[in-house]
């Protein structure tokens, strides 16, 4: 007897319990890990959302562009 591998379509009912916000952690190579990891975000996850990396990149990258020479030594 040929068993059927747990996804999305084959028993979505299933697949939504064990995904929803407050479900038990899958293991990371779990085929349930993306869907869960979306509905249970991680500590690091909000800390990187939060985090503005706009400003300080396009302060380098000006930088870069418009002033940075090297400088001679003589």
């Amino acid at each position: 007897m040929k068993t059927e591998k747990l996804t999305r379509r084959t028993n979505p009912t299933l697949w939504k319990s064990m995904t929803q916000h407050g479900a038990p952690k899958p293991s990371h190579d779990s085929v349930l890990w993306n869907d869960w990891a979306s509905n249970n975000p991680q500590p690091e996850a909000r800390a990187l959302a939060g985090f503005d990396f706009v400003k300080p990149m396009l302060a380098s990258l000006t930088g870069m562009v418009k002033g940075a020479r090297p400088v001679d030594v003589e």
